[in-house]
């Protein structure tokens, strides 16, 4: 990466409002709450890494953004529901409230943001700590997820960079099946999934369908067991960083949810922050060596502040390396 191109960290106030504010923990919260955001900017401003990091603030998407990916029935639902500020946008976990239509524009309006200035070579690399909503699919909102900010910058980058490999790589503690079911078929995307065994899973009780693990030219998917932790991990890695940049990826997409660190509320993995580091700081130099530098890491999940804020700066020091 040129050293004269900035490091990026979206912080914009849109952005950030997105969240829920009634959920199923014993004080009324839910489990992802605005307050993710204020943990991590925080966390951010009192670190040694704010001085070299570059805040930026972004437009919400347009409608003729988001349909590049969902449905206008999927936008005029999601808009009907949540003015009605009551029930659920999916079985349960995803609240309709009034707040979340705009604050979800505002993520995608973030992620694109970056994507195009990334092209541009106007920045080196940039995080978007309030994305990565990798469940969502074309016509549907689930588990905390409205839009698909993923697949509508890998929807973008296919436009914005034609005849060129694509690489995701998530390493969010469950399978971005949003994503997945998207491009798993398309000719010049490439996705690396490690994740937590979807029954493994303490809400689950055993029943959540844990698809068959894909070992594809293209796409490849690895479900680890609870308890599984850095080893494991390290384990599974190298192999998989060797195919990946095997081919040759011209932008490389990071979903950097933190949901897999030990102490997490919602996920069962043991990872520490280093398993964030390594990959983060390995993805930055097939960038380096492939992509011109190209790289954007989303926050995706995480759900303990004084965890996934250690791994979301492990990260952006390795975007600053």
């Amino acid at each position: 990466m040129p050293s004269h191109r900035p490091v990026a960290v979206y912080t914009g106030a849109g952005m950030a409002a997105y969240g829920f504010t009634r959920g199923s923990l014993p004080d009324g919260r839910h489990y992802y709450d605005p307050g993710r955001f204020t943990a991590f900017a925080a966390a951010l401003r009192a670190s040694e890494l704010a001085p070299q990091v570059r805040e930026l603030d972004a437009p919400p998407a347009t409608d003729a953004e988001l349909l590049r990916f969902h449905s206008p029935a999927h936008l005029e639902f999601i808009r009907r529901r949540c003015a009605e500020d009551r029930g659920a946008l999916d079985h349960g976990p995803t609240p309709a409230q009034p707040h979340m239509p705009a604050a979800a524009a505002s993520v995608v309006g973030a992620v694109l943001d970056a994507t195009r200035r990334l092209c541009r070579g106007e920045l080196g690399r940039a995080f978007v700590p309030i994305s990565g909503f990798h469940h969502a699919a074309r016509e549907r909102a689930t588990s905390y997820c409205l839009y698909n900010d993923c697949a509508l910058a890998l929807a973008l980058l296919t436009d914005l960079l034609p005849d060129q490999t694509i690489a995701y790589v998530d390493i969010d503690a469950h399978l971005g099946d949003g994503v997945w079911d998207a491009f798993v078929d398309h000719p010049r995307v490439v996705l690396l999934d490690i994740h937590q065994h979807a029954a493994s899973h303490w809400y689950s009780d055993g029943h959540e369908p844990e698809p068959a693990p894909i070992v594809t030219p293209r796409a490849r998917s690895f479900a680890l067991p609870a308890g599984a932790g850095d080893p494991g991990f390290a384990a599974l890695w190298p192999e998989q960083l060797a195919w990946l940049g095997a081919h040759t990826p011209a932008f490389i997409v990071l979903n950097a949810g933190a949901d897999g660190l030990a102490g997490d509320r919602l996920g069962s993995l043991l990872y520490s922050p280093r398993v964030h580091a390594r990959v983060a700081r390995d993805l930055v130099a097939l960038a380096d060596h492939h992509a011109d530098g190209r790289l954007l890491a989303l926050g995706g999940g995480g759900y303990h502040p004084p965890a996934f804020t250690a791994a979301w700066l492990a990260v952006i020091s390795a975007l600053l390396a």
